[in-house]
Parts: structure tokens; sequence; C-alpha cells
């Protein structure tokens, strides 16, 4: 299945492009990263920015963060994809930029593992 994505991207003949489902999801993933939780009336489970802040983040998100994450994506219509975890690459030298790999569980691909990079005032934490 193709998806959408926003923002919306358009070739040089003017056409809509379909995203793969994957960086669609990997995008929705940041977005949740960089939000807090309880800050869209929709879905109060949606945003992660609380969990990448805590100190302990070194080694990755709690299971019980990726479930929140996975309940999220259900609440989206986004049942046939599965965060499996959520881990921290370890960096050669602090920098504001922290990089995560994310493992999911897709219907027609497997698991699939993918790089987060996020880059903000919390991140080289």
């Amino acid at each position: 299945m193709e998806y959408l994505g926003l923002p919306l991207r358009v070739d040089d003949r003017g056409w809509l492009v379909r995203g793969s489902p994957s960086d669609l999801v990997l995008a929705f993933i940041q977005t949740a990263a960089l939000t807090y939780r309880n800050t869209w009336p929709p879905d109060p489970d949606f945003g992660l920015r609380d969990e990448f802040e805590k100190k302990d983040v070194n080694e990755g998100l709690p299971q019980k963060a990726v479930n929140m994450l996975n309940g999220s994506l259900d609440r989206f219509g986004w049942k046939d994809f599965r965060v499996l975890s959520i881990r921290k690459i370890p960096a050669a030298e602090e920098t504001a930029r922290s990089s995560y790999v994310v493992s999911l569980a897709t219907p027609d691909r497997g698991n699939l593992a993918l790089e987060l990079n996020l880059t903000s005032a919390f991140a080289g934490r």
C-alpha cells in the first residue's frame, strides 16, 4: 500500500509523489519525538519528547513508551506497523545530534531498522 505524506511532494510534471510507508512512519515517529505528551487533544498519548528528555535515555526508550507510540499508530489507522524498539546509537563525541535505531515490524518487508536523527536542545543527553 502506498501513502501520501506531509509535506506533500510534487515531481517535475506537477504530479503528487507517493512516499514509502516506512518513510512516513519514520516522519510520524520523528514528529512524536519532538512533541510533548498531552499537548494534542485528539490523542493525549501522542508525543515522546518527555521520554527523550529523561536522563536515562542513553540506551533507548523504555517498552512503555514504545507501547504508547504503537497505540498512537493504531489510532492514526496504521495498524500494519509495529515499533519493536527505539535504541540510541552511541556517539563518538558530544554533539547536539542524537541518532536512534527504530526497529519496525512491517507487513510487506518483515522487520526493518530505520535511523532516526534528532537535533535539538535535548538530543545531546
